[in-house]
């Protein structure tokens, strides 16, 4: 199974790179607003905390 990986996950990171590309060329119109990196992680923690078994 460990094979197949390697198939299934070049595709769709590339298919993730294509799509990201497109959406930073066609959203011209915003800026994008990032939060700092000290309040951006602490929230990121807490949402993925339930996430995790």
């Amino acid at each position: 199974m460990s094979g197949s990986l390697g198939v299934v996950l070049r595709p769709c990171l590339l298919t993730a790179a294509m799509f990201t590309l497109v959406a930073f060329t066609v959203n011209r119109q915003s800026k994008f607003d990032l939060a700092p990196t000290s309040q951006a992680l602490p929230a990121m923690f807490r949402a993925f905390r339930p996430l995790i078994p």
